[in-house]
């Protein structure tokens, strides 16, 4: 799985401090409030997801699917379903990255939600999106979400992982139906969400994880 929304989905931040502070538009205030308003709320949240990622250089574009399950306290259970099985685990304090094809499990035992950096605290209702972005109304040139979406853009204000993000917000929930990362290498992460379940009062049970016996586990070294 690429990086950014959870390695984009485990990214490490490199920052560097913004120049000027662009006005927000008030149509672009409203729309990030509704999505701030929508998260500050969340519990839990489970969906079904299609991620798309091109590789610009190499003019190929990946697609894979799966569930995508969240729990306040920076709990994920990131879990790819096709072309092949990978899990991506965290119950807020230890992280497991699972290729059953590998026969093998990365486990980092001092990961935290901070390590994703403001960009995507927001997913567990932590953090400000004015705090960590500068917020627009993009025209839809500047994405393929198609012209009736209710569309937000990000730009990282201290992230340089990424140039852009784009939101597609349900305007009635402010709650994420998809989403496009622009890297800085010009390959952009898309993902589709469908099918949400929201505050189903899930167990912590679902973001522990036991290795299978046989399979090499490697310990992350701390950084």
């Amino acid at each position: 799985m690429n990086s950014l929304l959870i390695a984009s989905a485990f990214s490490v931040i490199v920052s560097a401090a913004p120049t000027a502070t662009p006005k927000v538009s008030p149509n672009a205030q409203t729309l990030a409030d509704k999505v701030q308003q929508f998260y500050d709320k969340l519990e839990d949240y489970q969906a079904d997801f299609v991620q798309r990622y091109h590789r610009t250089a190499l003019s190929k574009t990946s697609e894979s699917s799966g569930t995508l399950t969240l729990k306040k306290g920076g709990k994920v259970r990131w879990s790819y379903e096709q072309p092949g099985v990978r899990l991506f685990i965290a119950n807020g304090k230890t992280l497991w990255v699972y290729e059953p094809e590998e026969e093998q499990v990365i486990v980092d035992q001092q990961f935290s939600i901070d390590k994703l950096g403001g960009s995507l605290a927001f997913l567990w209702g932590k953090g400000q999106l004015e705090t960590s972005f500068f917020l627009s109304i993009p025209s839809s040139e500047h994405h393929d979400f198609g012209k009736e979406a209710k569309v937000l853009e990000l730009r990282p204000k201290t992230d340089q992982t990424y140039k852009r993000l784009v939101l597609k917000v349900d305007p009635e929930s402010g709650r994420v139906e998809g989403t496009i990362v622009f890297e800085t290498s010009g390959n952009t992460n898309r993902f589709e969400f469908t099918n949400p379940k929201i505050n189903q009062g899930l167990n912590d049970a679902l973001f522990e994880f036991v290795p299978p016996k046989g399979v090499e586990v490697v310990h992350a070294r701390a950084s």
